[in-house]
C-alpha cells in the first residue's frame, strides 16, 4: 500500500469547534493499494483534536466497473449512496444499491462494492 496522499479542502481557517460550528472544509484523501485507488473527503477534528460531530463522516466514490477495498470494523455505518449503481458484498449477501438508497452496516461485517460499468458510484459514509 502506498502512502496516501492528504490535500485539504476549501478554506484554511481553523476548524470549528462543537461550541461554536462552521463549515467543515475537511481534507481529501487518495490512496492506492493494489492497483486500485480510493477517493474520501474527510471531516475535520476540532482544534482540541476531538470529532466535530458525534458520528465520523467521508464522502468517496468507486469509479466505474471498480471494486472498492474489503473492509471490517468496530463501528456502525450507513452509506448514503449519491450516484451510480452497483452491487455490494454485506457479510455473505449480495445486493444491488443505487443512488437514493441508504444501507446500514453492522460491527464487523465486511462489506465492499464493486460500481456499475456505466458510472461512478458516489456515497457519504457515516459511521458511529
Amino acid at each position: 500500500m502506498t502512502a496516501p496522499i492528504t490535500t485539504p479542502l476549501g478554506d484554511t481557517a481553523p476548524p470549528p469547534d462543537a461550541a461554536t460550528g462552521g463549515i467543515l472544509t475537511g481534507e481529501l484523501l487518495i490512496e492506492a493499494y493494489e492497483g486500485k485507488s480510493a477517493v474520501e473527503h474527510l471531516l475535520p477534528q476540532a482544534s482540541d483534536g476531538q470529532s466535530v460531530a458525534p458520528v465520523k463522516a467521508s464522502w468517496w466514490c468507486v469509479a466505474a466497473g471498480e471494486t472498492s477495498f474489503p473492509d471490517q470494523h468496530e463501528v456502525q455505518e450507513l452509506w448514503l449512496i449519491a450516484a451510480g449503481s452497483g452491487v455490494m458484498t454485506l457479510g455473505e449477501r449480495e445486493l444491488r444499491v443505487q443512488r437514493g438508497q441508504i444501507v446500514y452496516i453492522p460491527t464487523q461485517v465486511p462489506h465492499q462494492v464493486t460500481a456499475d460499468a456505466e458510472e461512478t458510484l458516489e456515497a457519504y459514509s457515516i459511521w458511529w
